[in-house]
């Protein structure tokens, strides 16, 4: 039997621990976007979203007074919402400072008809419409889109007077 032993250092330069990964961020509020379009993309129905391709971009300080430019690319694959955070120096945007990549399944909630109808949920657009189909869901949203849903009275029957007095 041979035996070969190799140097580590051979191996440092290839080693995986070695080099800096980038994040996965699954969660749209880490995603340096204004609140309002967080909420805008919460609030896209199943209809909207497929087309969904939107970049943001805006400059910030760093404690070392240096300005970069982060810049946050949005679109809808394969019922994610994925994309990418670039943080690059204001005055050379082709050196890339740090990236981190966006991965952030959605969830469809539908809205019952009535009060007595049971939530459905689904993971896949393609599924929502045979899930309508067999349980009658009005409408859908995204799970976490903090959607408050109010239902109309129960309406009561009128008594109906048939002898009515009449004076």
């Amino acid at each position: 039997m041979l035996s070969v032993s190799v140097p580590a250092k051979a191996f440092s330069n290839i080693d995986s621990s070695n080099t800096r990964r980038p994040s996965i961020i699954s969660d749209l509020e880490q995603c340096h976007l204004p609140a309002s379009m967080v909420t805008r993309i919460r609030h896209m129905s199943p209809t909207e979203i497929p087309a969904l391709d939107e970049e943001f971009q805006q400059t910030e300080i760093n404690a070392d007074g240096e300005e970069s430019v982060i810049t946050v690319k949005l679109r809808f694959i394969d019922d994610h919402i994925t994309g990418y955070i670039k943080q690059a120096p204001l005055n050379n945007s082709s050196q890339v400072q740090s990236t981190s990549y966006i991965d952030i399944p959605v969830e469809w909630m539908c809205i019952p008809p009535s009060p007595d109808h049971p939530f459905h949920f689904a993971t896949s657009i393609n599924d929502i419409k045979a899930i309508q189909d067999e349980n009658c869901c009005l409408d859908w949203v995204q799970r976490d889109s903090d959607v408050e849903i109010s239902f109309a009275p129960p309406k009561t029957k009128k008594k109906l007077k048939l002898f009515a007095k009449n004076k």
